[in-house]
């Protein structure tokens, strides 16, 4: 049980003295996920409160409240206080989904500094790792052509809701957040503006890996067309996005 440090909190240690450890070295969870809860063990019970003092820091951004966090935020602060005659306490923290985008794996540390107050000492298992497993994608869509052409890309999510690309220089940038494997997303290509023949290429990266090719495919001189509401012809060009494992493929 973890609770709060009182002026009365007793040890007069008649009970043999306390080691203090994690009880896993490290975890992983999902980016957005539920509270998480990391176990720290007394080797035995104690008559008064064991006080322990902790830090944390890593790659991710962690706060205290979801305002001040991107990441993570901690919802147990430090000190970690374990009661009279029980062994073990709980850190507790949240992975935040921040709908953005990181090309490198997020994680965390929390290690065991001290113990405040009680008839304990460190053991040698004090460091706790996280990793924030994300299932983000970047799609990248580019092309060479003149200033004029225009290239965008849609995708239908499971709940029918499109995500619209966000316009670079000959370049289209989407955010798929929270893939979900062996789903089939409708992917859409769309040749919107100019009027010339235009190869393009379709790429994905996922969080920690290097960029890939999904597709090379080229749009005919006269495909291009601003209306959006003709779902099928020579501007729009469409495709299954499918996840397997940390790979996206298209048919």
């Amino acid at each position: 049980m973890v609770g709060a440090c009182g002026d009365d909190d007793t040890n007069n240690f008649s009970l043999p003295q306390s080691t203090v450890s994690f009880v896993s070295s490290t975890g992983t969870s999902s980016e957005g996920s539920d509270v998480q809860r990391v176990a720290v063990r007394l080797s035995e019970p104690q008559e008064g409160a064991t006080v322990i003092t902790f830090a944390v820091e890593g790659s991710a951004a962690i706060g205290l409240s979801r305002y001040h966090a991107t990441d993570v935020t901690l919802l147990t602060e430090s000190p970690l206080v374990v009661e009279a005659g029980e062994t073990e306490g709980f850190i507790e923290f949240q992975t935040l989904e921040d709908q953005r985008f990181e090309s490198e794996t997020e994680a965390f540390n929390i290690t065991l500094t001290g113990v405040l107050k009680g008839n304990a000492a460190l053991a040698s298992q004090t460091t706790y790792h996280h990793i924030v497993e994300e299932n983000d994608y970047e799609l990248t869509l580019s092309w060479e052509a003149s200033d004029s052409v225009e290239l965008i890309l849609l995708v239908e999510q499971p709940n029918s809701v499109y995500v619209v690309s966000d316009q670079q220089s000959r370049s289209e940038k989407l955010l798929l957040t929270d893939v979900i494997p062996q789903r089939n997303y409708r992917l859409q290509v769309w040749y919107y503006k100019g009027r010339e023949a235009v190869p393009y290429t379709l790429t994905y990266q996922a969080v920690g890996s290097q960029e890939k090719v999904l597709i090379h495919g080229t749009f005919s001189p006269d495909a291009a067309s601003d209306d959006l509401s003709i779902s099928t012809g020579a501007a729009l060009q469409g495709f299954q996005l499918t996840r397997a494992g940390q790979e996206l493929s298209i048919r």
